[in-house]
């Protein structure tokens, strides 16, 4: 994701890179379109985090540019994300952090 977003190839890598973004991205999504998360068990804190990964993987990609030409419901995504993140915040001070930072980004996106 990295060479991705900071430095988008050409030719012959370009075409590997674009298939691993466009795997990520699928695992993104799928992680990201989670049902709501509103029963705590072991795996929460990992599941929330997780989605705020992907939330942020999607950010990236779309941010690139170019790469995946297919993430036309994102917005709905992260706010799916945002609003899982909302209903544990209580429980842990950095998952406010990780909304705000969502918000931010979704909205310099937006004024785009």
């Amino acid at each position: 994701m990295y060479i991705a977003v900071h430095n988008i190839p050409s030719g012959e890598t370009k075409d590997v890179v674009v298939a691993y973004v466009r795997k990520a991205v699928a695992c993104a999504f799928h992680i990201g379109q989670a049902k709501d998360l509103r029963h705590r068990h072991h795996g929460s804190w990992f599941a929330l985090r997780g989605m705020l990964s992907s939330a942020l993987v999607m950010l990236a990609v779309i941010k690139s540019g170019g790469m995946v030409d297919y993430l036309v419901d994102w917005a709905d995504i992260i706010e799916d994300v945002i609003r899982n993140l909302r209903y544990w915040q209580g429980e842990s001070s950095d998952l406010a952090m990780g909304i705000e930072i969502l918000q931010r980004l979704r909205g310099q996106m937006h004024a785009k």
